[in-house]
């Protein structure tokens, strides 16, 4: 996993991201020995692939910007790309914003004085 990317908005906790690593071998898979790496598939079936056709087995593929916002979790599987029903679930946990939230507006302070009558 990455580190947390804030974007380069060190005051903008909405746009933080950050990137996942997935090194993945086939061990008695179909013929082409790739695997994919999906999000939101359910017992290994559906799912957004996120590294397109496939990855050769063996191989490290970094995948999507996922939001770090202190609340998503989810789960990628890892599938064997010719046979859906070989596969691994990795769950990810939610990672904090890396982002700083500074007070709007910035108060300002200005000279006073008092005048004695």
């Amino acid at each position: 996993m990455s580190s947390n990317i804030n974007n380069q908005t060190t005051n903008d906790a909405t746009d933080d991201y950050f990137t996942i690593d997935v090194k993945a071998t086939i061990i008695n898979g179909g013929s082409l020995n790739k695997f994919v790496v999906v999000k939101d598939a359910i017992t290994g079936q559906g799912g957004t692939s996120l590294n397109g056709f496939g990855t050769a087995s063996g191989s490290t593929v970094n995948v999507s910007k996922f939001k770090a916002d202190g609340t998503t979790a989810f789960i990628l599987t890892v599938r064997d790309f010719q046979n859906p029903s070989c596969y691994f679930e990795i769950p990810v946990s939610a990672v904090s914003s890396c982002s700083v939230a500074v007070c709007s507006p910035v108060p300002v302070c200005l000279p006073l004085s008092t005048k004695r009558n």
